[in-house]
Parts: C-alpha cells; structure tokens; sequence
C-alpha cells in the first residue's frame, strides 16, 4: 500500500502466507495512504502467487494504479 502514498502519514498491515499444500503465496496490504493531497482506504488481497516477491509486486502495482485512477477521476469530476 506505502508504494501508492507521496505524503502524510501512512498506515498499514501487510500480510503474507505461504499455502502448505500448494506451495502458493497469499499476499494483502490493508491501509491508509495520503496521494496527492488525498487520503485513501485501500486494500488489495491476493491468493495463489507464485512467489513472495511476485506478489509483493502485484500489491504495489494494483496499489498505485488504484490510487492514480481515483485521482484522475476526483480531478475529472471537480473541472
């Protein structure tokens, strides 16, 4: 989630499991971000990762994509 924040402060619980009989990783972040000005509740849930790391990726990229589209989205909406 802390990928997605430029500013103020951030809070956060990330979370990961490795699945004993796929050997599949289950990664989350759940938190509060400020981006561009705004603060945003996010979460992004994953299961079946391949590995720790592709799913820490996955989460940072989900993450500023998300906050990046409602951005636009406030900013389309106020002009």
């Amino acid at each position: 989630m802390s990928a997605a924040a430029d500013s103020g402060r951030t809070a956060l619980k990330n979370g990961w499991l490795k699945r004993s009989q796929t050997k599949k990783w289950d990664v989350n972040s759940i938190g509060r971000i400020q981006h561009e000005g705004r603060v945003y509740l996010m979460a992004v849930l994953l299961n079946g990762c391949s590995t720790q790391e592709v799913g820490i990726s996955i989460v940072e990229q989900a993450s500023r994509a998300s906050a990046a589209a409602f951005s636009r989205k406030l900013e389309e909406k106020s002009t």
